[in-house]
């Protein structure tokens, strides 16, 4: 490129002093810290009404803004990229900062949207039909006008009521993966679909034996990939990860007294007994009762070498629940299991900035798992969220 040229590219760019995060949809697969540039395949997949309003988008381009096509584009807000996502098979969802740290244009993507819908019907059917002379013939002076407007109004950078915000990079860096699970994306679009149009299920309270006909949707990829990173593939290694990740790290036992391997057997055998109720759906409150009555017992045995007598409530849950989710991602025919397991990247992710391995009140356990509940409403359980913040980091 020319010098002169080079320069005006950079004339009025938009210069970010400050890092910030932006979101990337797209159908390549990339790891943290790849470099992301535009790939312009993106216009011969178009219809072509949208080809149509594209090219009138470069038509209306200022001089020094020319070929849109040729830049990544990139979304400010999360909620508008996973709407985005829901249309895109196969596509993966990033998290990223930008790499030359300048914006060439920053518009309101219901711009070009309205571009669309200013479109009548005939003008719609003679693109695909006809060719795009008799589709331009159908559009009246001031449908015409408005579209024009609508396309100034977007390299103009000016905002509609509820903007929906796009940059134009030369390149992006991922900074975190959100999801490369296309099951993930099928049932954020189902979800999002319902909410769009407003569909209403029937209000029922529903029974458990009505919840455990509702058909789930596994998450494979990320189950796959749990079961890679913990190197577990029976029940005999899951149970042993379980318990260690819960005492690893966790001051339980009086440091001067090793528990005795028939002492932590207890622990092992009341995982083992309780688990055995899971085949099917279990509630929040006899999950916790659950939970509740193995700190009683095991703190009853053997509270001579526990730390304050008592094998806490967050020890417990975290093996046990951890054992669940094992025992989940290695049968398929497995029920969900009613929660996930607390540890400090699911906490610290939901904004609970508090220690699991201090936890020993019901209260306060079932209050995370509601804060956890409402992080993962985009997911299709608290399972399935859970594993993906896990996966993501560990």
């Amino acid at each position: 490129m020319p010098k002169d040229k080079e320069i005006n590219k950079y004339r009025n760019c938009i210069e970010i002093n400050q890092p910030k995060i932006y979101y990337r949809v797209d159908t390549r697969l990339f790891l943290c810290g790849d470099e992301i540039s535009a790939a312009g395949e993106y216009y011969d997949k178009f219809e072509e009404s949208t080809k149509y309003i594209d090219d009138l988008l470069e038509e209306n381009s200022p001089e020094d803004k020319k070929n849109r096509r040729n830049y990544l584009f990139l979304f400010e807000d999360k909620q508008c990229a996973k709407a985005y996502w829901t249309n895109m098979r196969e596509g993966n969802l990033y998290e990223v900062s930008i790499g030359t740290n300048l914006i060439f244009h920053r518009g309101d993507i219901k711009q070009i949207d309205k571009m669309l819908d200013l479109l009548n019907c005939d003008a719609q059917r003679f693109l695909i039909q006809e060719g795009r002379n008799k589709a331009i013939n159908s559009i009246s002076k001031l449908e015409a006008e408005k579209i024009s407007n609508a396309a100034k109004n977007y390299w103009s950078g000016n905002e509609s009521n509820d903007p929906e915000i796009e940059v134009l990079v030369d390149n992006a860096i991922v900074i975190k993966i959100i999801s490369t699970c296309e099951e993930e994306r099928k049932c954020y679009a189902e979800k999002f679909r319902q909410k769009k149009y407003n569909i209403k299920t029937q209000e029922i309270t529903p029974t458990m034996d009505f919840l455990n006909n509702i058909p789930t949707v596994r998450p494979q990829t990320a189950i796959s990939a749990f079961l890679k990173k913990t190197k577990v593939n029976n029940k005999s290694k899951a149970m042993s990860n379980s318990v260690n990740a819960s005492l690893k790290r966790n001051p339980t036992y009086l440091p001067e007294v090793f528990p005795p391997d028939n002492r932590r057997k207890t622990f092992i055998k009341e995982i083992l007994k309780y688990s055995e109720n899971y085949s099917e759906l279990v509630s929040d409150e006899n999950h916790i009762e659950n939970i509740k009555r193995m700190c009683d017992y095991i703190s009853k045995e053997h509270g001579d070498i526990l730390i304050n007598s008592r094998l806490n409530f967050g020890t417990v849950q975290k093996a046990f629940n951890l054992y669940l989710k094992f025992l989940w991602c290695l049968d398929p025919n497995k029920a969900n299991p009613p929660h996930c397991p607390l540890d400090r990247i699911v906490l610290q992710n939901a904004g609970i900035h508090e220690n699991w391995t201090e936890l020993d009140c019901e209260d306060t356990y079932q209050k995370w798992i509601d804060t956890l509940k409402e992080k993962a409403d985009n997911y299709d359980s608290l399972q399935h969220w859970e594993l993906s913040i896990w996966n993501q980091n560990s």
